[in-house]
């Protein structure tokens, strides 16, 4: 969550806000005028490596989010935001440790397995967290709609928010004119998650020049096979830097940007947001992410079918096909995003939202954990 970090500490900057950056390791970029910033002691990172990859992370989650807690009680007049990849279970150890906590926004990607029962951990430390006035805000509807299920009179506790984006590419944005040049495919296969590699090897052609394949863990897991079977025909390139502020222009290297996530994935696509943001067309599943974007800004590029390898060569075959008046009408989607999530957007989006939990800290507080489930 790298990029995020840095795009949402750009925005609250451009803001004139200050902000103190609590993590693991710092990121190798600066983060702007943090007013302090703190990490975790690097001797912490062998014992998360003994520990099961679950439990590391809520370790540490656990100790990143105690420090925080501590700092906002020393400086004052703060409120805790936090940005996590896993659940709730870190922030609401430390969140019950502490003796009182300040004003915290915990922003969330995931919620468990649905539906979740009355007794369930995840539910069970989502209201933990919701007694002691701690707000939630989602990137994706379906997050935000479980998580109203989960805390029925959470209310304003809960809200949608633009989950930050990286700004526009330092060039000028150029259309896409060649439809059939480049492929891009940022992220490899995932269990349960997204499949491109795979996709492609179940097609016959890839009727593009090139294809280029970026995997910034550098492993690029069965592109070995696929090489070997399009090869002859398609050029292909491997790509495993990792980027942040010059992902849109990473992006901008593909004619078309490819997107295969499960259905059942109900978090929000960097890859995809990104490609849209930079003006890349998308040729991407229907999953959650997609049909949101599509509903609120317009084309993004050309839906196809998960696990249909059919599907996806008919919607590669529309795009190929694409004329002017598609280009334009990406055009207007891409400006459309960028004014909601660019980082100075989502900055005060978020900046608003704290706002107004600071205010109401007091009252919540003293809410009963039974105001927040079912009764």
């Amino acid at each position: 969550m790298r990029g995020e970090l840095e795009a949402m500490a750009s925005g609250l900057h451009s803001l004139g806000v200050e902000c103190c950056i609590v993590g693991w390791k710092p990121p190798t970029q600066s983060l702007g005028s943090t007013l302090v910033t703190e990490f975790v002691s690097p001797r912490f990172e062998s014992l998360i490596n003994l520990l099961p990859p679950r439990v590391g992370v809520r370790l540490l989650e656990f100790q990143v989010y105690r420090k925080a807690f501590a700092e906002v009680q020393r400086t004052g007049n703060s409120v805790v935001i936090g940005l996590t990849a896993s659940g709730p279970f870190g922030p609401a150890m430390a969140a019950v440790c502490a003796k009182n906590i300040p004003p915290t926004i915990l922003i969330t990607r995931h919620t468990g397995g649905a539906p979740q029962s009355r007794r369930s951990p995840w539910r069970l430390a989502f209201e933990a967290l919701a007694k002691r006035g701690v707000a939630f805000g989602a990137y994706s509807t379906t997050v935000e709609q479980t998580l109203r299920t989960m805390l029925p009179r959470g209310g304003s506790l809960i809200r949608h928010l633009p989950e930050v984006i990286a700004d526009t590419p330092k060039g000028a944005l150029e259309k896409p004119t060649r439809p059939r040049g480049v492929l891009l495919v940022s992220g490899m296969d995932s269990v349960g998650r997204r499949a491109p590699i795979s996709h492609l090897m179940a097609t016959k052609v890839i009727p593009f020049d090139k294809v280029i394949l970026h995997d910034p863990s550098g492993r690029f897991v069965g592109c070995d096979d696929l090489q070997n079977k399009h090869g002859s025909a398609v050029s292909f390139e491997r790509v495993s830097s990792y980027f942040t502020d010059d992902f849109p222009d990473f992006l901008q290297k593909g004619s078309a940007v490819l997107v295969a996530y499960d259905p059942a994935f109900i978090n929000p696509s960097s890859v995809l947001r990104h490609s849209l943001s930079a003006g890349v067309p998308s040729i991407s599943t229907r999953f959650p992410d997609s049909d949101f974007l599509v509903a609120k800004f317009g084309l993004v590029g050309e839906l196809w079918d998960f696990g249909s390898a059919k599907s996806m060569a008919l919607a590669i075959n529309r795009f190929t096909k694409w004329q002017k008046k598609d280009f334009d009408m990406l055009e207007s989607s891409s400006h459309a995003i960028r004014a909601w999530a660019n980082p100075v957007a989502s900055a005060s989006a978020l900046l608003d939202f704290a706002m107004a939990i600071r205010s109401s800290t007091g009252r919540l507080k003293g809410t009963s954990q039974r105001d927040f489930s079912d009764r």
